[in-house]
């Protein structure tokens, strides 16, 4: 048990309310935020991705926000290694980093260290990366549940990674990654806290929340981005309400079916970041359905106060 916490991680699905709630956090504790979402990092990908807004964004310094173009590369491993010197910075001017998103793989990055898993093996990548989406997810849901949950069922590149690893080695990315997190020694003592809702109400949320980008001008701020000369095909934008809105615009579906797509697809995404972050035993949960945001701020404070 830690004496005293360094940095504070707020966590949780998409729509669960961790923006209001980390900016709250931040101003009690003489904080500044570090977004860890894996989208907002992108200019222009504002409204699809429910970007803090310019006044949320006066209230409390918000770090690893617009920090890119849509087509830049950028990973965990960058993000982890950006983020541990702006820590280092924060920490300078005795300001306390929060820690708000619902990228698992960026925050598990930051706090365990990056860890990609074995070797490469071009021989069995080649012949997995032929075949069919439908079968690459289903071998790895029966041979490595967890990641199957994490992965979405159309990111090729990341199941045909993980059905390398089990195949070449004869271990789970899984277990690779749990045998990582035993032997390292995580450089930060996080209060890491996960916040829920009743899934109906989360489920809701997410419903509003689209038909709200909807309304705010979504398909134009993506036929603006397309205006600027940014392929569709670029990985910034095959990504939830992005690439349906593509399809709409390119004729390809009705506006209806695309506004549904983001929709499910966002419902999908929320319950795969709940699977991802109900397996780290760190994790504190709090329902913020059952209480006010001024209440569970509270406990936060207490908990912060009170390491265990």
């Amino acid at each position: 048990m830690p004496d005293t916490y360094d940095l504070v991680i707020i966590a949780g699905p998409t729509a669960v309310g961790k923006t209001a709630l980390g900016i709250r956090v931040a101003h009690h504790l003489n904080g500044e935020i570090i977004s860890a979402d894996s989208r907002q990092i992108y200019r222009y990908l504002d409204i699809g991705t429910a970007k803090p807004t310019p006044q949320e964004q006066a209230a409390v310094f918000h770090h690893q926000i617009d920090i890119v173009s849509p087509d830049q590369s950028y990973d965990a491993a960058q993000f982890a290694t950006d983020s541990h010197r702006i820590i280092d910075q924060l920490r300078k001017r005795s300001k306390t980093p929060v820690i708000v998103g619902g990228s698992g793989l960026y925050i598990r990055a930051l706090i365990e260290g990056f860890f990609s898993g074995p070797p490469a093996d071009p021989e069995i990548r080649n012949k997995l990366k032929n075949l069919p989406l439908a079968s690459l997810y289903d071998q790895l849901r029966q041979v490595d549940p967890p990641s199957a949950a994490r992965i979405h069922p159309h990111d090729r590149k990341r199941l045909v990674r993980a059905l390398e690893v089990y195949h070449g080695t004869g271990k789970t990315l899984t277990a690779w990654h749990t045998e990582h997190q035993a032997q390292s020694n995580p450089r930060y003592d996080p209060l890491f806290i996960g916040l829920t809702r009743d899934r109906a109400a989360l489920y809701q949320r997410i419903e509003l929340r689209v038909d709200q980008m909807i309304e705010m001008g979504l398909f134009d701020e993506v036929q603006s981005i397309l205006d600027h000369g940014f392929s569709p095909d670029l990985n910034a934008l095959n990504t939830i309400g992005y690439k349906e809105s593509i399809a709409y615009l390119q004729g390809r579906i009705s506006q209806t079916d695309a506004v549904n797509q983001i929709k499910q697809n966002s419902r999908r995404y929320a319950k795969r970041q709940l699977t991802w972050f109900r397996a780290n035993p760190r994790i504190q949960w709090l329902d913020v359905g059952e209480q006010s945001s001024a209440d569970i701020c509270a406990e936060i404070l207490h908990l912060w106060e009170h390491p265990r």
